[in-house]
Order: structure tokens, then C-alpha cells, then sequence
């Protein structure tokens, strides 16, 4: 019902089509896990290195691990958005010209997790830079 009066394309309604059923709900996890993991790093870093800061100029080892918390969420970012490239490169690869669905979920998810993982990595990295450069005094 709802399908015949919405406005979606009719690749996504018809789940009788064996490759639509096959693949749609059993991805869906890992599409969310794609989207979500990008800002869950980005916000692990924020609340880890705001917990540390107060204890950085006091201790050397926690100054150490602020930086250590930093780099390891930037790495994971960089390693998130190769991983996002690669599955919308092997997407992009399999689609076919004359689809109905010219921008599947297996397209966009990818494209959406690239998009969000920089913009986080981009913001991790203004995040990370001032305990480099502040000193304690």
C-alpha cells in the first residue's frame, strides 16, 4: 500500500525481486554501523581527550596518552573512509546503466560514510593539534 502511493523507485517496494530481498535486510547493519561510526569516533575522542587534558600538563604519561587517544581515532577515521571508498568503488563497479534505482542504498551508504568520515577526521585533527602546540605551564 504504501509503495503504490509513494513516489519511491519500484526496485525498492518490490522485495520479491530475489536480489532486492537478498540484499537490503541482511545489509542494513552493517550500513548503519558505516554511517554511525564516524561520529562515534569523533565523540569517543572528544569525551576521552576532555578527561585527559587536566591530567596532561600534571602527568607525562597522560599527555602521552591524549596524543596516543588522537592518533588512534585519526587512524581509524583514515581507515574508515579507505574502507567506505573501497566498497562504493566495488558498488559503483557492479551497478548496471540501465537501472531503475540509480542511487541504491549500496551506493549512497558508501558515498555518506566517505563524506562523514573526513568531515570527522577533519574535525578530530582540529582537535588534536593544540596539545601539541600548548605548553603547560
Amino acid at each position: 500500500m504504501f509503495c503504490s502511493l509513494s513516489t519511491l523507485p519500484p526496485s525498492w517496494c518490490d522485495m520479491s525481486d530475489s536480489t532486492a530481498a537478498s540484499i537490503r535486510p541482511t545489509a542494513a547493519p552493517t550500513f548503519w554501523f558505516s554511517v554511525i561510526s564516524g561520529p562515534a569516533v569523533w565523540a569517543i575522542h572528544a569525551v576521552a581527550a576532555y578527561l585527559l587534558s587536566p591530567h596532561a600538563c600534571t602527568s607525562h604519561s597522560a599527555a602521552l596518552a591524549l596524543h596516543a587517544v588522537s592518533m588512534i581515532a585519526l587512524v581509524i577515521l583514515v581507515l574508515l573512509t579507505v574502507s567506505a571508498g573501497r566498497r562504493y568503488k566495488g558498488a559503483s563497479l557492479g551497478s548496471q546503466g540501465g537501472e531503475v534505482d540509480d542511487w541504491p542504498p549500496e551506493r549512497w551508504v558508501p558515498a555518506a560514510c566517505i563524506i562523514l568520515s573526513s568531515a570527522f577526521f577533519v574535525a578530530t585533527l582540529a582537535q588534536a593539534i593544540p596539545p601539541f602546540i600548548i605548553e603547560c605551564h
